[in-house]
């Protein structure tokens, strides 16, 4: 049966003057992605998809690349609105 597993996106860099939905995984965001894609590895994710934020692509592209597997975006899965 599929499984959906919901991740959050790693650390970003918060940049005061910069909406959230605009900002970039820190070096220690980028970091945390191997350990996080060697967790997820045990489910066996055919595809990663994220919303369209720069912090959330880049967490799904460097867990995708660690799997080996396709990463896309989808509209819709951005964070709620504060």
């Amino acid at each position: 049966m599929p499984v959906c597993l919901l991740v959050k996106h790693a650390m970003p860099t918060v940049a005061p003057g910069v909406a959230a939905c605009e900002w970039r995984l820190s070096e220690e965001g980028r970091r945390a992605c191997l350990p996080l894609s060697r967790r997820l590895a045990d489910f066996q994710p055919g595809v990663v998809v994220t919303s369209t934020e720069p912090k959330s692509v880049e967490t799904g592209s460097l867990v995708a690349a660690n799997l080996e597997i396709s990463c896309e975006s989808a509209e819709g899965l951005h964070e709620h609105r504060r």
